[in-house]
């Protein structure tokens, strides 16, 4: 399409696509309620009382800052701008893709609600203090050399190709780790990792005692020969025919395994990730990370389940353990 102007005041309901126009500037009050793509466009700046309800995709445009406290109701693309710097307050309400730009830091205050968030190839150097992100951090081919205290990533962590040389103790991750092509040398001990675990091309030459990995571990191209005391993994054990003299010194965990993270302040129960708030008797308050909404999690002390609400929690655990007896043990009717 050829359009190259809007006019003011304009509301648009659904998505809108103005992908590769030749449109240069959005108008004065324009209002999204679904997603707004502008790739491709000449665009450079956005104006300051611009309100987006769903996705806004800037990728591959001219723009090279933007307004003060904007909100996206979902997802923002920056990918392959000229953008170096974000605002303050930036709130985002599923992920943020910043690979391929300019970006150096992270604003003071940026909130990324319930998604992921992207900053391969970037040069970016630090990471704030105590970052929680709810989807995957991917920080693949970027100059960084450490995380931060008190990280916490709900999803994946892709550490390949950076300058990592360790990890800090308290560092929570719900999904895999991917730490291929680091100069790495040790893990810290009583790590759990909520999916895979990859330490492929790494100097690396031993594991951590009490190490968890609940998905695949690769230990392909380390220098790692022997499996420490306490090693659980969930998923296969990968390795090159011989590399280790004791491949079978590790409990593989069930199908539905719990994992645990910070003596209990998180947990993944059946694939989901979340944060206890609250526990009464053996019913636990949580809910995931980054968002408000609350769900309910029970125990009969082995088991775990969760629900929408607690009656919902409770028949989930009833069903895992199939066991009405084990059940009434430990519940009393609401």
């Amino acid at each position: 399409t050829q359009i190259t102007q809007l006019p003011d005041n304009l509301t648009v309901y659904g998505y809108f696509d103005l992908s590769n126009t030749q449109i240069i500037q959005l108008p004065n009050n324009l209002e999204v309620r679904g997603g707004l793509n502008l790739s491709g466009t000449q665009i450079t700046q956005l104006p300051n009382n611009l309100k987006v309800g769903g996705s806004l995709d800037l990728s591959n445009t001219l723009i090279t800052q933007l307004p003060y406290s904007l909100t996206v109701g979902c997802s923002l693309n920056l990918s392959n701008t000229q953008i170096n710097k974000l605002p303050d307050n930036l709130t985002v309400g599923k992920g943020l893709n910043l690979s391929n730009t300019l970006i150096t830091q992270l604003p003071n205050n940026l909130t990324v609600v319930d998604g992921f968030l992207n900053l391969s190839n970037t040069p970016i150097t630090q990471l704030l203090n105590n970052l929680t992100v709810g989807g995957y951090l991917d920080l693949g081919n970027t100059p960084i050399t450490q995380l931060p205290n008190n990280l916490t990533v709900g999803g994946s962590l892709i550490l390949s190709n950076t300058q990592i040389t360790q990890l800090p103790d308290n560092l929570t991750v719900g999904g895999s780790l991917n730490l291929s092509n680091t100069p790495i040398t040790q893990l810290p001990d009583n790590l759990t990792v909520g999916g895979r675990l990859g330490l492929s091309n790494t100097p690396i030459s031993q594991l951590p005692d009490n190490l968890t990995v609940g998905g695949d571990l690769f230990l392909c191209g380390t220098q790692i020969t022997e499996l420490p005391n306490n090693l659980s993994i969930g998923g296969e054990l990968i390795t090159h025919e011989g590399q280790l003299t004791n491949p079978d010194n590790f409990k593989k965990l069930p199908q539905n395994h719990t994992l645990i993270w910070q003596n209990g302040k998180y947990i993944k129960i059946d694939g989901i990730f979340s944060e206890f708030i609250k526990k009464k008797g053996n019913v636990y308050i949580a809910r995931k990370i980054g968002r408000n909404d609350l769900t309910y999690v029970v125990t009969d002390g082995v088991n775990f389940a969760h629900g929408e609400t607690v009656k919902e929690a409770k028949e989930s655990l009833l069903y895992k353990v199939s066991d009405r007896n084990v059940f009434e043990k430990f519940f009393t009717k609401e």
